[in-house]
Order: structure tokens, then sequence, then C-alpha cells
């Protein structure tokens, strides 16, 4: 049984905090894990901004020690401690801006940085900006309307968690399931979703959407025949 050369381990070793940083990011995020050469890629660009931080931490309380002011030795031990802690603390802060999209919607603008989100699909951008009921479009032709509490992060697998679920009939009325506490939908018998409006949009005209539902119905009406 042969075991990996000398090198390949103290390289893993040099890496450890950015796989660290890495894992904690796609295990927390609907990012999709890359292949293994782009996963060591980013592995070595998060251990390089570790150190970058380690580094002048470390420079510190060697000056520090030099006045007399120390708590202890700081070796190669101690510079991986500090390095996992920067590596966990990064992990959790990496995610946060991608769940939250906050540097993408605040400050990259102000910058003209880039127009695109943080979201890794425009599925999931649409999920996770707009909190409201949907409508299921069901490949055969079924509707089903209801509170999102989950939903999958690409719409080819997964399902949904559909709450407070109603059966749209063909009279556009809705039929709802109250002894029903929650569906799950598999996303493949999905073929669009739709986003309600909320009541206290300012665009939301109650004339307008029963002139629109009668249109709808007239037209259903006449594929039918």
């Amino acid at each position: 049984m042969s075991f990996p050369s000398a090198d390949l381990v103290s390289a893993v070793y040099q890496l450890l905090p950015g796989f660290i940083t890495a894992w904690i990011f796609y295990s927390l995020t609907a990012h999709p894990k890359k292949s293994p050469f782009e996963r060591t890629i980013q592995a070595l660009i998060f251990t390089a901004i570790i150190k970058l931080l380690v580094l002048p931490l470390s420079w510190s309380f060697i000056w520090l020690g030099s006045y007399g002011w120390t708590i202890g030795v700081w070796n190669q031990d101690t510079s991986f401690i500090v390095s996992a802690f920067f590596a966990i603390a990064l992990g959790f802060l990496f995610s946060y801006f991608a769940n939250t999209g906050i540097l993408h919607a605040n400050l990259f603008p102000l910058i003209s940085a880039t127009k695109r989100t943080s979201h890794p699909s425009e599925w999931f951008s649409a999920f996770n900006e707009d909190k409201c009921f949907i409508y299921l479009h069901f490949k055969d032709g079924r509707r089903l309307f209801g509170w999102p509490y989950e939903w999958p992060d690409h719409p080819d697998e997964g399902h949904f968690v559909i709450l407070r679920p109603e059966w749209i009939l063909e009279d556009n009325q809705r039929a709802p399931l109250s002894l029903t506490l929650k569906m799950l939908i598999p996303a493949k018998q999905v073929r669009m979703v739709e986003f309600e409006k909320d009541e206290n949009d300012p665009t939301y005209d109650l004339d307008q959407l029963q002139k629109s539902t009668e249109l709808l119905l007239n037209l259903r009406k006449d594929d039918d025949e």
C-alpha cells in the first residue's frame, strides 16, 4: 500500500485553512461545488487571504514580545491555530455575503464593479429576494397556490415544501386543502413558478386584476373549444 509523499502531505497541511473556509462556504450557501481542481484553486486563494491576516498579527505579537509583553511562544502550532480561527471566521463571513447579497446590492454598484448578484442562479435569486405566495404550474396543466416554506436550489432537482396549499380549478377558483399541513412537490414536475404580487404593492389594481382574470378565462375556454 502506497502512502502520500511528505511533500503532498505538507502541501495539504498548508492549504488546510483554505479548504476549511471553502467547506464552510459550500455547506452554508446554494453555490454548487466546483471540480476538484477549481476547489484546490479556491483553497489556495482563501489560504493566501488568511496568510495576509495572520502574518501582521504574528509580527505584532513578536514585536510586543520583544518589549516583554508576552503570553506565549509564536510557533508553527500557534500559527496553525490562528489560521484555523481566521478560516472559520472567513467561511461564515463569505457565506453571509453570498446569502444576503449585501456587497453586490450596496457596495459594488457604487463603484460600478459588477451588475451580477451573489446568488448562484436567477432561480435562487428570485426565491431569495421575493418573499411571497407562489403559483406552481405543473407540466400536466395543474396549478397549486401556497407559501414556499422551502424550495430547491436548482429547478431540475429537489422538492418544494408548500404551506397552506390550494389547488387552482379550471374556473380560477381556489380549493383550499384544509386538512393538509404541507405538500412536498418534486421540482421536476413543475414547468413554471409564478410569484404573487403583494396587495400593498402600489401597482396592485383590483379592477385590473379582475379584467385580466376574465380575459384569461375566456382564452382558456377558446382553447378548450
